[in-house]
């Protein structure tokens, strides 16, 4: 695999912390939209306390509908941005491993000695009479 494996490696890597970065930006503007619907609800239940129109109400309530969908697309992106986050730790790891893989180099003349399992075990008798 060499090179190649470790450079598909880093690229992986950073395509996946791009992609979180990305996601932090897509969940920050989630966060900024949901901030600036909360101020208005804010003003609505200002008013609504003030008049006790019904009216008022009815909005507050689809006010709060939208954030709840707008709570549902900033958790959603901030899943993305952990899976992506983890994908880049993982494929760094990969990349460290591969390298480590590729500097292996072996030892020139060296032979594996076979393996001999070890004698059998004496008998106790055996062992007293000794």
């Amino acid at each position: 695999m060499g090179r190649r494996g470790v450079a598909v490696a880093v690229v992986l890597s950073l395509a996946c912390a791009a992609g979180a970065a990305g996601c932090y930006w897509k969940a920050g503007t989630v966060r900024r939209e949901s901030a600036w619907m909360l101020a208005r609800a804010s003003a609505q239940a200002d008013e609504y306390a003030s008049s006790f129109d019904g009216k008022y109400a009815d909005e507050e309530l689809s006010i709060l509908a939208q954030r709840r969908d707008l709570f549902d697309r900033a958790v959603l992106w901030q899943r993305f941005q952990d899976v992506l986050v983890l994908g880049a730790v993982a494929f760094a790891f990969a990349t460290y491993g591969l390298y480590l893989a590729g500097t292996v180099t072996p030892v020139e003349g060296f032979v594996p000695v076979p393996y001999e399992p070890p004698p059998p075990a004496r008998e106790p008798e055996q062992a007293a009479t000794l």
